[in-house]
């Protein structure tokens, strides 16, 4: 079956890159940072909702459980 729609969410905590890629990271959760892509991407990271509904519940329960936002 193929997909049209996109599956990816382009973010910005207002920090650069890596170091969004940092917090998520410890949380569990693996995000790309914006500077893959090219040079305006140094305050973004890419979020590929591409995992099963479970997982991703998973890693929507670690978020509300830190608590914070940084």
């Amino acid at each position: 079956m193929q997909s049209e729609a996109g599956l990816y969410l382009w973010c910005t905590r207002g920090e650069p890159a890596m170091t969004s890629v940092e917090w998520f990271a410890e949380h569990g959760i693996l995000v790309a940072p914006g500077t893959v892509y090219g040079p305006a991407g140094g305050q973004h990271f890419r979020v590929a909702l591409t995992a099963s509904d479970e997982r991703i519940e998973s890693a929507a329960k670690r978020l509300r459980a830190s608590g914070r936002r940084r």
